[in-house]
């Protein structure tokens, strides 16, 4: 069961524009962040149609009022009133990263490791040539014509069809550096995913890489409980090197000593989160100035690659 919100669309009328979604990966995993619907898009099922991120309100359709339908506009008037209960209040994870890989990235890695998957890309490969050399003919009738030819059709003048690409080329174009570890074995990749989903460490451009200091100690990152084993390696001088990165990493802030560390700790444990979308990091439930600090991060990050 749908509900229609426009009366058009840009597939229908000439100069009509297209709404947004958001990217899903990731939308709901800060309290000050709520999915209400999806929409019809050309990303997945679950992408954001209408949402909302603390005092932002995401409405994806285009269409003016004068374009929606009786029950589009009721719900735009609905948002506007509910956003409005939200005026001034800060956000608390933020999404510096447009493409900041998160933990779902992992069930498309699997996906494009299958055989099948890299047969049905090929078809598409296929059929997208045809439609191109379809386009590179008829610019090349036009141009035999005399007539004026788009800044598209002058590039399809130009256009060379490429070699079907091989599995080996298909797995190092989408699995990348796992390619060096895991090779053309497709199976594997599928159980090296899942042995270490809980040890993924997300950043850069859809970048995934396993954060071994977390898999020696057999924690999930996204486990409060590594916070309070890293603070106990410093406090009994175990491994106080290991305990000071992992703190480092999924942290915004930044102790000189395990009491410090301790004291944080017990103070805001009943209020910590875990966003991956907000930068893999445990985050304190408070628009408290200063408690959520992503620029002091950046500070200490810009300070320690300063050399003398």
């Amino acid at each position: 069961m749908m509900w229609k919100v426009q009366t058009d669309e840009y597939a229908e009328s000439s100069g009509f524009r297209y709404g947004m979604v958001a990217r899903p990966w990731g939308f709901k995993d800060s309290p000050d962040a709520e999915y209400i619907s999806s929409g019809v898009s050309a990303k997945t099922l679950d992408a954001v149609a209408i949402g909302r991120h603390a005092n932002f309100f995401h409405w994806g359709f285009a269409a003016s009022p004068a374009y929606m339908t009786k029950e589009g506009q009721t719900i735009l008037a609905n948002a506007i009133a509910y956003i409005s209960q939200f005026a001034g209040q800060g956000v608390i994870a933020r999404k510096y990263q447009d493409r900041i890989a998160t933990r779902q990235w992992l069930k498309e890695l699997k996906h494009y490791a299958t055989q099948e998957t890299y047969e049905a890309e090929l078809l598409r490969d296929q059929e997208w040539e045809k439609t191109q050399l379809v386009a590179q003919k008829n610019a090349l009738a036009k141009r035999e014509n005399g007539d004026s030819l788009t800044r598209r059709e002058l590039a399809m003048l130009n256009y060379v069809p490429q070699p079907p690409k091989s599995f080996e080329d298909y797995l190092k174009r989408h699995q990348r550096e796992f390619y060096e570890l895991i090779g053309n074995n497709p199976e594997a990749y599928a159980k090296f995913y899942n042995d270490n989903y809980d040890y993924f460490y997300g950043f850069g451009f859809y970048h995934l890489e396993i954060d071994e200091d977390v898999k020696s100690m057999c924690i999930p990152n996204y486990d409060l409980r590594i916070l309070d084993e890293a603070i106990k390696l410093w406090e009994t001088g175990k491994d106080s090197d290991k305990a000071k990165r992992i703190l480092s990493r999924y942290t915004l802030v930044d102790f000189a000593t395990a009491k410090e560390w301790r004291e944080w700790y017990n103070t805001y444990k009943d209020k910590l989160f875990f966003t991956e979308a907000g930068g893999w990091l445990f985050l304190i439930d408070s628009r408290e100035p200063g408690l959520n600090d992503y620029h002091a991060k950046e500070r200490r990050k810009a300070g320690s690659a300063v050399q003398p």
